[in-house]
């Protein structure tokens, strides 16, 4: 089953009815929510009952596991030390790899050209990180990145309601800040480690929300 979403270009965040209904009464909820209220809730919904989403979400808000703009906070480092080793290899590649990472916005993760619009294509990204016109070294490039989950490609609806292609970068490896996009949660999800590099709670609603398997 394929699902169409939505996403804000600056932040990364899903935008559905859901996702904002989920984000009233927070403040409410603070008064009164606990630990041990999510826990209890969660291991209810492990024997069949159904997931309190509103609850679960405004613990993730309360304990700062998703920030003002939805975006999931990861634990752990920045960089990944095992994916570094493997950079060093290749000193060629080492170099092109980190210029696809200073692409990468802050926020989403999406790779950027110049800071203003948003790479959609191969070709846009080889000039970006300066190949050139050799199909070979673009070829190598391109295996690279995707044999070893750097990058990869996604479709999102755009603001004329069509898909349109973002690449994005894998931020279990690399990223800027201690957050990271629903979205890039969502295409990475193969790299997400329950207690390791993500808490529960936040895995829980995004497979509740049927973002993640």
């Amino acid at each position: 089953m394929k699902k169409h979403i939505i996403i804000d270009d600056e932040t990364g965040e899903i935008i559905s009815e859901e996702v904002v209904n989920m984000k009233t009464n927070i403040s409410k909820r603070k008064i009164t929510l606990c630990k041990k209220m999510v826990d209890d809730m969660l291991e209810k919904a492990s024997k069949g009952e159904e997931l309190d989403k509103d609850m679960l979400y405004a613990w993730c808000k309360i304990t700062k596991e998703f920030n003002g703009y939805g975006q999931v906070k990861l634990l752990g480092g920045y960089r990944d030390i095992e994916f570094e080793k493997r950079l060093v290899q290749d000193i060629i590649m080492t170099g092109y790899t980190m210029r696809v990472i200073t692409l990468a916005h802050p926020f989403s993760g999406f790779l950027q050209r110049n800071r203003q619009s948003f790479i959609e294509t191969w070709s846009q990204l080889y000039d970006e990180i300066g190949i050139g016109n050799s199909k070979a070294t673009q070829s190598k490039v391109k295996k690279f990145l995707i044999d070893n989950h750097i990058v990869r490609e996604f479709k999102i609806g755009g603001k004329d309601g069509k898909l349109v292609k973002r690449l994005i970068l894998n931020p279990f490896l690399a990223r800027k800040g201690s957050y990271t996009s629903q979205v890039t949660a969502m295409v990475f999800q193969d790299f997400i480690k329950e207690g390791t590099n993500m808490s529960c709670y936040p895995i829980r609603w995004l497979q509740a929300m049927g973002y993640i398997n």
